[in-house]
């Protein structure tokens, strides 16, 4: 079983979550049609 952590907000997660997605974006190239968040982060 996942373990889960419930964390008090960080002001650095919106940076984060961007650069993640440009990754994801950059490694999967014209494959890449969009990528989405599902949470709280934004």
């Amino acid at each position: 079983m996942r373990k889960v952590q419930v964390m008090a907000s960080n002001e650095t997660w919106p940076a984060s979550l961007e650069a993640a997605f440009g990754e994801i974006q950059y490694s999967l190239g014209k494959h890449c049609l969009a990528v989405h968040h599902i949470g709280s982060t934004l």
